[in-house]
């Protein structure tokens, strides 16, 4: 359109034009809107595959540390939290030796545009390790939204834990472990398994044994998956009557009143439910 009024001469400015075309009813009801899709990370498949990185500070403390250096594992979302006295490459190189030297190299770091993320020495070191790394974009801190999220999880419960032992803010160092397992026990609906689960395939212990989710510690009503279904009209879910449960079975009553164990760990493959 703009081409033709200036093939012609016409007395119209661009906006005009938009202006036009923009008010047409049937232009807008049948001609196709073009969006452009956000863009989106590649996403792990495995644990420690991906590691998400970032600073939280400067925080009260009645030590030298006055920062935080948090890492998630983006498949399992186990978080690592380091107190840090400052936030230099060298200060990274040296915690993310000692978590390689436990549990291997990953593949990728993705990180923001920090000064100590996005310094030569840090990207030495890492392509040297055979890791490859990514940043964020400017002024898009849900570029790293894994580990931005956590960092708020994570001052969040050791603030709790803080005001649960009467303890003042700048003594976090001295709950942070309590906060982590805490963190790394929570149950997450997306994946159905808590952060430790997902990160070494086991349930995490505590001095009260291994956790549950509320809703399988009393009877009553819960749906579980047929695994093995012997034709495709056979229904996928199907609500039992929950007896008991434990954190690796369950034991629950069908619809036809047999009783029968079901494995209740995500991703397994023994019997024939799954809850």
């Amino acid at each position: 359109m703009h081409h033709w009024v200036r093939c012609k001469n016409l007395p119209f400015s661009l906006e005009d034009i938009k202006k036009v075309t923009n008010s047409c009813l049937i232009c807008n009801e049948l001609k196709p809107r073009f969006v452009k899709n956000v863009g989106t990370l590649v996403k792990a498949t495995a644990p420690f595959e991906r590691l998400n990185l970032d600073f939280k500070g400067p925080l009260p403390s009645v030590s030298r540390n006055h920062y935080i250096l948090t890492i998630v594992d983006e498949f399992s979302r186990f978080p690592f939290v380091i107190p840090c006295s400052d936030i230099s490459a060298k200060t990274v190189i040296l915690h993310l030796k000692n978590i390689f030297s436990i549990f291997g190299m990953p593949s990728f770091i993705h990180s923001d545009r920090g000064s100590s993320f996005m310094s030569h020495e840090l990207k030495s070191f890492l392509t040297s390790q055979g890791i490859a790394t990514s940043h964020t974009t400017p002024y898009n801190s849900a570029g790293n939204g894994q580990v931005e999220r956590y960092n708020g999880i994570i001052w969040k419960t050791i603030q709790l834990a803080l005001r649960s032992n009467s303890m003042k803010t700048e003594q976090w160092e001295g709950v942070i472990q309590t906060a982590l397992h805490s963190i790394s026990s929570l149950l997450c609906t997306a994946t159905n398994a808590t952060p430790h689960e997902r990160m070494f395939s086991h349930p995490r212990r505590s001095h009260n044994g291994c956790s549950i989710p509320t809703w399988l510690t009393k009877p009553g009503p819960v749906l579980i998956k047929n695994q093995m279904r012997a034709n495709k009209y056979e229904p996928i879910v199907q609500e039992v009557e929950l007896i008991e449960a434990n954190p690796d079975y369950a034991h629950v009553k069908l619809g036809d009143g047999r009783e029968t164990t079901v494995y209740k760990t995500l991703g397994s493959k023994r019997g024939n439910y799954q809850i």
